[in-house]
């Protein structure tokens, strides 16, 4: 998904789809929205939630490796017309962290994730 934003507040809904169609009943949709330097993106969970692990909301989240081995929400920036993006993973918990990455697909294990510093803890 790409389009242009400027000063103003502009909105883009999405919705994810399952790579595999025997995964469970599961839908995710949401909108991402950018003004100046804020952006802000809302996801919607939907469907049998049952059977998926879903984290209790912390009292005090904290910066955490490893999210995507559970539930986690994932955003992927990138400046226009480069190769390094940045990966941001949020639980439900609260717990998070973000990620820099000179290029796509780069060979990485959780003990060589680069974890982007300029990001308040």
């Amino acid at each position: 998904m790409k389009y242009q934003i400027g000063s103003e507040m502009k909105k883009q809904s999405f919705s994810l789809q399952p790579f595999e169609k025997d995964m469970l009943d599961i839908r995710i949709r949401g909108q991402v929205a950018r003004r100046k330097n804020i952006i802000t993106v809302r996801y919607e969970l939907m469907g049998d939630l049952g059977k998926i692990d879903i984290p209790e909301p912390k009292q005090s989240p904290s910066r955490v490796k490893g999210l995507w081995e559970s539930t986690c929400f994932e955003l992927f920036l990138s400046p226009r017309g480069r190769q390094e993006y940045w990966e941001i993973n949020v639980s439900p918990s609260g717990d998070w962290n973000v990620f820099c990455f000179e290029r796509y697909k780069e060979k990485r294990s959780i003990d060589n994730l680069r974890e982007e510093t300029s990001v308040d803890s």
